[in-house]
């Protein structure tokens, strides 16, 4: 295929392609095209996502664009899709030895793309419609689901804090996992807390969630001795009040002196929780920060917690959802063929 691409980049940040070509926009079957001027409708679709989810999307996306010999999404003609082409994808990906769910994923991915090339104005109706109503493949495959972590893990990490030299840090992260551990919030809401978020006398934590979502989130003794600790440590080393519009975590100097104003990243979070478990006497498995939340709505469907009451404080539109994160879905079977006699 022989192919020019020339990209503009407009005032407003957007891209113009003007893209030349010998055979089809993929290689593959289409009819001949000459000159297209597009805006790109990738671009639009992730721009509506939240930052955590790009990353994945931007890597399902250039995959996609390969298999459409392409190398970029950013360079790809989505607009220009067609059903064919996705049960084409749809095929190249089981055949890749993709489960159904990736390739769920995956189509999730390209119908958003084609939904914005759809509102741009850059897809027909009829593309649109026929692209939509392609069925998610049936079937699933059993897979590692995540780490379920221990109290005396959890107690492992949280001594690891305890015994930092650095005061500061050492109260801050202990409030952190407490946190995490104990409200399963979410790296990008725990970073965005404030202090006029969090009610001690109540015991309650104010989050605002995934699509500008807000919840309630009620914690208990631990959470609430960690929080209390790390606020009136701050409080105290402050000649001021502390404003209710600070970030409950802040950065910290390495001589301890804790920096009012400025509030950590998600990236920080994942390097201190990586640092906590490295540093760990008791052996701690590897895991992964979203591990503390799925524990966490585990931990509550395990106690006999109402599914839909789980869900409300997860902060998830569907109870599916919620019972994806459980990493005890054979809590039942297992009773049930462990009793069952003949």
């Amino acid at each position: 295929m022989n192919q020019d691409i020339i990209i503009y980049e407009e005032s407003d940040g957007h891209s113009v392609v003007v893209q030349k070509d010998s055979g089809d926009s993929f290689g593959i079957s289409l009819p001949q095209e000459q000159y297209a001027v597009r805006l790109l409708p990738a671009q639009s679709y992730l721009n509506e996502l939240a930052p955590s989810s790009v990353v994945t999307i931007v890597s399902y996306l250039n995959n996609v664009a390969s298999i459409l010999n392409h190398n970029s999404y950013e360079t790809c003609p989505w607009e220009k899709l067609t059903k064919d082409y996705v049960v084409y994808i749809i095929r190249v990906l089981s055949d890749g030895g993709r489960s159904p769910d990736t390739i769920s994923s995956y189509l999730s991915a390209i119908k958003g793309v084609v939904h914005s090339a759809y509102i741009m104005g850059l897809m027909t109706s009829d593309d649109y419609i026929q692209i939509k109503a392609i069925k998610k493949p049936k079937g699933s495959r059993l897979k590692k689901e995540g780490v379920l972590l221990k109290s005396e893990h959890i107690a492992a990490l949280i001594q690891t804090c305890q015994e930092d030299k650095n005061v500061a840090i050492s109260f801050r992260d202990v409030a952190m996992i407490s946190v995490l551990r104990g409200c399963g919030l979410r790296r990008a809401e725990l970073v965005t807390l404030r202090l006029g978020d969090i009610d001690l006398n109540d015991r309650n934590i104010t989050v605002i969630g995934k699509r500008n979502k807000q919840r309630r989130v009620w914690f208990g003794d631990q959470v609430y001795v960690a929080l209390t600790n790390w606020i009136d440590f701050r409080s105290n080393n402050l000649s001021a009040t502390l404003d209710s519009s600070e970030f409950v975590f802040t950065q910290v100097h390495w001589k301890g002196k804790v920096l009012e104003g400025s509030c950590l990243t998600s990236q920080s979070v994942y390097d201190t929780l990586k640092k906590r478990q490295l540093n760990s006497s008791t052996k701690v498995p590897k895991f992964a920060p979203h591990d503390i939340r799925r524990t966490y709505l585990t931990s509550l469907l395990d106690q006999g917690v109402a599914l839909e009451d789980v869900q409300a404080l997860a902060g998830h539109s569907s109870p599916e959802t919620t019972k994806i994160y459980d990493l005890n879905k054979s809590r039942h079977l297992r009773k049930i063929g462990g009793s069952h006699t003949f």
